[in-house]
């Protein structure tokens, strides 16, 4: 067995997305590396009582109550504003659910997991504006990921994340948005990498069955949920 190392979770839940965090949570509690210490690290627009146990530790942090798109570009600023300590570092969607056991398959320097809409279809969503930082060159798209659940070895994703923080600030200052997004820079960042552990789909897998038929992946079992939901509604 291997030795139990410290891992932080880092979870961001404004407005109506808090309906999401004790439910993710219990899967946090019952799936994701049982056999390690996890401390989640919570950034909220106001505090609540979110429970975890023994093993499962949770931190709330307050944050401006940002709405959307703002909340998912702000996530590597709000996210680097701490230092953690831990030995592996993973960001997840809050509107996510663990429905499987996790284990140790998710350790390495930097994780991806292969985008859904894309995995078997190819293809993927890049940035293809060049006043932005998020600008893939043609030749770099070759596998597209999702924004939705990502990590690594601490050093490797919170350097990671303070790369991909710059360069959205300097979007911003510059008046530019990349599409799709958080999304568009950590995809521009991995087309760059030489290396990193890649998962399939089933640790971000769409909820809705007619999609997962759609894009070839429903014989895949899944590890996370993304769920569905109204964005519209949701994100008022």
């Amino acid at each position: 067995m291997s030795v139990r190392k410290q891992i932080t979770l880092l979870l961001i839940a404004t407005k109506q997305y808090k309906q999401f965090v004790q439910p993710l949570l219990e899967g946090v509690k019952k799936y994701f590396l049982i056999n390690h210490d996890i401390t989640v690290e919570l950034f909220v627009d106001e505090l609540g009582t979110y429970n975890g146990d023994e093993r499962v530790k949770v931190n709330q942090t307050l944050i401006v109550s940002y709405g959307f798109p703002q909340a998912t570009l702000k996530r590597y600023e709000i996210m680097t504003g701490k230092t953690y300590s831990c030995d592996y570092l993973y960001y997840l969607d809050i509107d996510s659910a663990i429905v499987d056991t996790i284990d140790e398959e998710i350790f390495g320097n930097i994780v991806a997991i292969e985008h859904p809409g894309f995995s078997v279809l190819g293809g993927g969503s890049w940035c293809t504006d060049e006043k932005s930082n998020a600008y893939t060159f043609p030749e770099n798209r070759v596998k597209y990921f999702c924004g939705g659940t990502q990590g690594g070895k601490y050093e490797y994703y919170y350097r990671a994340m303070q790369r991909m923080k710059r360069e959205i600030n300097d979007d911003e200052k510059r008046g530019v948005k990349a599409e799709h997004n958080d999304e568009g820079h950590w995809n521009k960042y991995l087309s760059e990498l030489k290396s990193f552990k890649v998962l399939d789909s089933r640790y971000c897998m769409v909820q809705q069955p007619h999609l997962q038929h759609a894009w070839g992946i429903s014989h895949l079992s899944a590890k996370i949920l993304a769920l569905e939901k109204n964005h519209d509604e949701i994100r008022k």
